[in-house]
């Protein structure tokens, strides 16, 4: 239900900000979804994941975060290039996972993309964030939040491709 309710989370999000644009509701509901997976994580090492679950739950992250970079484009609030190489990185590691999860292939937890997930969800919730705070330009710390975290994507994928490769490839 945990699980469910983050990936629940993003359509809403994309639609309350395609609709109504940017405001302190879409942060506050994308901050408590995004504190979701700590609990569901939280859970799962505590309780035992379940293989429905290891499929569920980064669907659901993916579900989220793609349709805030969807609102935040459709918004003008995050430039066309990232929201299309943040995307098209959780599509296709997001297929790459599900082919590796049908090849009995368990693709390991990597540091860098724990880092990468936390950079992400700090980078959309300040994305998110209107109104003046601190006289900071919020925007801008956004911006190079979200760059950050494209560059832990690259580097993410890069871990997760090698590890796919020396299991699978003939020795």
């Amino acid at each position: 239900m945990v699980t469910a309710s983050r990936g629940l989370c993003g359509p809403l999000l994309l639609w309350g900000l395609m609709t109504r644009g940017p405001s302190m509701v879409w942060f506050w509901l994308f901050l408590l979804a995004i504190c979701t997976d700590l609990v569901d994580g939280w859970l799962a090492r505590r309780l035992g994941g379940t293989r429905w679950g290891k499929f569920l739950d980064p669907l659901a992250d993916k579900l989220l975060t793609t349709c805030t970079w969807v609102g935040l484009l459709a918004c003008e609030v995050a430039p066309g290039w990232m929201v299309f190489l943040m995307v098209t990185r959780d599509v296709a590691l997001l297929v790459l996972g599900t082919v590796a999860t049908m090849r009995a292939f368990t693709p390991p937890t990597l540091h860098i993309g724990q880092i990468r997930v936390a950079i992400e969800g700090v980078a959309l919730c300040v994305l998110l964030f209107v109104g003046p705070w601190i006289g900071v330009d919020w925007p801008t710390v956004g911006y190079i939040l979200a760059c950050l975290a494209l560059c832990a994507s690259l580097a993410s994928s890069c871990e997760f491709m090698v590890r796919w490769h020396r299991q699978h490839l003939p020795r």
